[in-house]
């Protein structure tokens, strides 16, 4: 299935820059803007808008299609820009015999079975009609055309089958169900602390019903302003701040990446949008090279919960309306404050002689990172801090480990590690200031030697 995603912002027009230009150089305007025009249009915005290629000069309404057996009819918005060629539904077997625009006859052409229009500037209300012996089983509708309203036989096609370019007219493939509209969203952040600093916000939509054009809710605001969507869907924000989405039933997904103004204290969590959820998980990546950062907030949790795989390895929190969300600055700069920890363990080897069973604790100061790991070939199985247990969880392969909430560690862990690959000093993917092993042995074997170790007793 084709998919068209438009993701537009406005640029600088020529009116209005008109007034910045001096007297003298007024008769020059309408030389300086001969074929472009379309730097008025809105542009993609995840792309450079020096070529007329990367702006988006003409945009449609939803398509009503109205089939019947001998004729049928269509109704079409169109929104230009600039004066431009944009394409209509019919083409092959299925041609328009006429066509109005703004209720006056227009004339189209049909090339390289695409039919279209030239339109000036402006909104064109454009309505077009066909004629048949038999109704075809498909029409020809341009892939720019998102939201389609079909009704075939007078009966309303709330799911219209749509494959490369065509709509399906005949009998439906499959048992259609009717449905009532419906959105269910999830949504998620990612805080970079950079210069400047990122918000990435991740839309995950459960959508069912008619195709349509729905406002999710407000992502704008005084502190942060837009950089790029990219998604499945066709979307807009519009001038207040709000994302619209051209919606079709299924799952998707929208990436929305804003700019975050200046470094501020805090961000405060408000929803805005009849669809928009009123909890969110906040990620924070943290930039020890640019500042060391604590965050404040109400509820943080554990990377099970999250839906995005990528930023499992930061900090989560659980964001409710209204909760803010504090970023506490400790310095600038790399630290100087290297992490301090100490480990004293008590390791047993197995009666197979095939494993160690460890239980250690790990006491100092932490502020590299949130995530203390196990090196492979060692197994964390518990793990608790300050008394409260903690949830083991695996970033990469065959590498657990645990995610710290305060620079402060006092931690109690277990676990296990091959004999075969416990040659480290510690099995942790950490530094420490210093590593006591109390070793203990099963009856009948006996300890020769103890490799990396400074002092040995017992």
């Amino acid at each position: 299935m084709h998919r068209f995603l438009a993701v537009i912002l406005f640029g600088f027009s020529f009116q209005a820059l008109a007034a910045d230009i001096p007297q003298p150089l007024q008769p020059w305007v309408k030389w300086v803007q001969y074929e472009q025009e379309f730097r008025t249009c809105p542009f993609y915005s995840h792309q450079r808008s020096q070529k007329k290629s990367q702006h988006v000069c003409a945009w449609p309404g939803a398509l009503d299609l109205d089939i019947n057996a001998k004729s049928g009819q269509f109704k079409l918005d169109w929104q230009v820009y600039a004066d431009s060629w944009v394409p209509l539904p019919g083409g092959d077997n299925t041609s328009i015999i006429k066509l109005l625009d703004n209720n006056q006859p227009a004339t189209f052409r049909y090339q390289q079975r695409q039919t279209s229009i030239y339109l000036t500037k402006g909104l064109h209300q454009l309505q077009g009609f066909f004629q048949w012996h038999k109704r075809p089983e498909e029409i020809r509708v341009p892939n720019e055309i998102a939201l389609v309203n079909l009704t075939v036989e007078g009966q309303s096609i709330n799911f219209p089958e749509r494959e490369l370019g065509l709509i399906w007219l005949g009998e439906p493939r499959g048992q259609e169900k009717a449905q009532t509209n419906h959105i269910t969203m999830q949504v998620e952040r990612l805080i970079s602390d950079n210069s400047p600093m990122f918000m990435k916000i991740k839309v995950y939509l459960d959508v069912s019903g008619a195709a349509r054009d729905e406002m999710l809710g407000k992502v704008l605001g005084p502190q942060v302003e837009l950089v790029d969507i990219q998604g499945d869907l066709s979307t807009r924000v519009d001038s207040k701040g709000n994302l619209w989405a051209q919606l079709r039933p299924g799952d998707w997904e929208l990436t929305i990446s804003l700019r975050i103004k200046g470094y501020p204290e805090q961000l405060t969590f408000e929803p805005e949008g009849k669809f928009w959820p009123t909890e969110e998980i906040w990620s924070w990546q943290s930039n020890d090279a640019l500042r060391i950062t604590q965050i404040q907030s109400e509820s943080p949790i554990d990377s099970t919960q999250l839906l995005t795989d990528k930023w499992g390895r930061f900090a989560h929190f659980l964001m409710k309306k209204d909760s803010t969300f504090k970023i506490i600055q400790r310095s600038r700069g790399m630290s100087q404050d290297k992490d301090r920890l100490n480990l004293q363990r008590q390791q047993w080897l197995s009666f197979e002689g095939d494993k160690f069973i460890f239980k250690d604790k790990i006491t100092g100061y932490k502020t590299s990172n949130w995530r203390l790991d196990m090196l492979p070939g060692y197994h964390l199985e518990s793990a608790r801090s300050y008394a409260n247990d903690l949830l083991v969880t695996a970033v990469k392969k065959d590498q657990t480990g645990i995610e710290l909430r305060v620079p402060n560690v006092n931690l109690t862990t277990t676990g296990e590690a091959k004999v075969s690959r416990s040659d480290k000093v510690s099995g942790w993917d950490a530094s420490f200031d210093s590593v006591s092993t109390d070793l203990f042995i099963p009856p009948g074997r006996m300890l020769l030697a103890a490799p990396l170790a400074d002092k040995s007793s017992g």
